[in-house]
This record gives structure tokens, sequence and C-alpha cells, in this order.
């Protein structure tokens, strides 16, 4: 009777840590695919495993954030679209979870100021705890990609 208590009571835990994200709303856009997100993640256990997620947020004239959608970082490459001449702020979640371990959580934040015409590669990685976020931008003609620098939000004035 005890282990099936037990059993029970993990079944309760999965069932509500699955429901826990439940108010992200998915980000669509019918926009041409302007951002390509490549992901990395790796665990150091057959019994753990981590979620990444990008939030993506408006940022209007007096730099306050609306939240527009999340984009599910589940494939190594995944293509959104972002409205282009804007501020925009992204913001990179990443959930480990083990089954003995419990779980965490971290997030990391930029502002981005998209312009017309240009495309944005970001490349995420996260493994043994440790994550980082790159951003770069590619010219109109396919051109050669440079870095671009993190920004914070209060940078948006």
């Amino acid at each position: 009777m005890k282990y099936k208590s037990t059993f029970i009571l993990l079944c309760l835990v999965s069932l509500l840590s699955a429901c826990s994200g439940s108010g992200i709303k998915p980000y669509s856009s019918d926009l041409k695919h302007n951002i390509q997100v490549k992901t990395k993640t790796s665990t150091a256990s057959y019994f753990s495993s981590i979620k990444a997620r990008l939030d993506i947020y408006q940022v209007d004239k007096g730099c306050k954030v609306i939240y527009q959608g999340s984009v599910k970082l589940d494939k190594p490459v995944v293509n959104t679209g972002i409205p282009q001449a804007r501020n925009n702020y992204l913001v990179f979640n990443f959930a480990s979870s083990s089954f003995l371990g419990g779980s965490s959580s971290i997030s990391y934040d930029t502002l981005l100021k998209t312009r017309k015409g240009y495309s944005y590669d970001i490349e995420v990685s996260y493994a043994d705890n440790i994550y980082n976020v790159e951003l770069f931008e590619r010219g109109k003609k396919k051109s050669a990609r440079r870095a671009i620098e993190i920004k914070e939000l209060d940078n948006c004035r």
C-alpha cells in the first residue's frame, strides 16, 4: 500500500509540473522568417532533461514590454519572423529537471532592434548548468554575419 501511495504522488507531481507552463502562449507570425535560432542542449544524466524556449516581447516607445508569445526551442534549428525596424525584447528560458533532483530554471534576456532587410542568427547552448547566448546580424544579401552586442532593456531609448 505504501508503494501505491508513493506512485500516485509521483504521478500527481508529474501532472502538475506538466501543467505549470500552461500560461505560455505560442508565438505565431506570418512574417518572413528573419530569426534563426540554433539550439544545443545536453544533460549529464539519462534521468534529467532540459527545455529551452524563447519569449518574444514588443517594446513600445516608453520602453514598456508587451508579451507576444513563446517559441519552443525543441529542435536543433528553429526559424521565426519578428517585425523589422522595431525594438524587440528576447528572453531565453532554460528549465532543467531531474527525476530525483528537482528542477531549476534560468533566463537570459536582451534587447534587439531589428533592421529592415536584415536577418538574425542566434546560437543558444546549455550544458552542465552553463548557458550561452550569442546574437549575429546578417546583411541584406546574405553577407557575412557580425556579432551583436547584448543590450539591457534600459537601452531602448
